[in-house]
């Protein structure tokens, strides 16, 4: 079930459940309650890691898309938030090592990459080589950097799959979990990396309440917003009206974990503003 696109279901009226709700999956009622709980580290300081199109090792093709997404939320953060500490890497700098130092104790991290699925370790991320060769992200390596509450997307092919368990799929989506993410946007499937770049915009400027009047929102609603619009972006390129048309393109993501997480760079600067010394 964990492999399932709910929002692609329909109502017994024949709507797309994403047209009516913001979904979110848990990996149980134990872990949810968690991660509503998990409290925030009043030392650490606003960060947000974006990793996008590394110039990896494998014969992947470039990530045009990628790079345009990196500098667009480097520019978008550092106009909401300007006290946050953005690093951002991309091309031969985007290597696990330097993941590993910029995410460390980090509230936002984006990666926007290639992916491939395992059938043991489930998806692997892949970065540019570090100075020994080593190139991935994998459940390997991902919770060993510690995060602060932090909202993940990980905009790469199938970076939600994995080998099914009784908890469900055990891929790099849950392991960002159990580095210390509160939730986590992974794809089901292949994502094209021009509609993935649309999807990334149009989530974080509601998201972030880019445009300074209609309110933040919450992860879930955020990308069900975001999805949509894309979608119906889609249709009017195309000049169709089938709700379900393109769906392969317009609805790959979804949230793992909490999906009431509001902006954590936000939450974070106004905890730590009201921390005691």
């Amino acid at each position: 079930m964990s492999s399932l696109p709910f929002g692609l279901l329909e109502d017994e009226s024949g709507a797309l459940l994403f047209e009516r709700f913001a979904i979110s999956t848990a990996p149980s009622i134990a872990s949810l309650r968690i991660l509503e709980r998990a409290p925030a580290d009043p030392t650490n300081v606003a960060r947000a890691c974006v990793v996008g199109a590394p110039l990896t090792s494998q014969d992947l093709e470039p990530l045009a898309g990628a790079a345009r997404e990196t500098e667009l939320l480097r520019a978008l953060v550092a106009s909401v938030h300007p006290e946050a500490a953005i690093l951002c890497r991309t091309g031969a700098e985007a290597t696990p090592a330097h993941y590993a130092l910029d995410a460390r104790g980090a509230q936002l991290v984006h990666l926007a990459c290639h992916a491939g699925v395992g059938n043991v370790s489930g998806a692997a991320l892949y970065l540019a080589p570090d100075a020994d060769g080593h190139s991935t992200l994998d459940a390997s390596n991902i919770a060993r950097v510690p995060l602060d509450r932090a909202m993940v997307f990980l905009a790469a092919c199938r970076s939600g799959g994995g080998p099914a368990t009784a908890d469900g799929s055990m891929g790099a989506a849950r392991e960002f979990l159990r580095a210390g993410a509160r939730a986590v946007i992974a794809s089901h499937w292949k994502v094209s990396d021009d509609v993935a770049t649309r999807v990334v915009a149009e989530f974080y400027e509601r998201f972030f309440r880019a445009d300074g009047h209609t309110p933040a929102r919450d992860v879930a609603s955020a990308l069900q917003s975001a999805m949509l619009a894309t979608r119906d972006e889609l249709s009017r390129a195309k000049g169709c009206i089938d709700s379900t048309l393109h769906a392969g393109w317009w609805a790959p993501f979804f949230v793992l974990g909490c999906g009431t997480v509001t902006d954590p760079l936000a939450s974070h600067q106004a905890g730590a503003a009201s921390a005691p010394a």
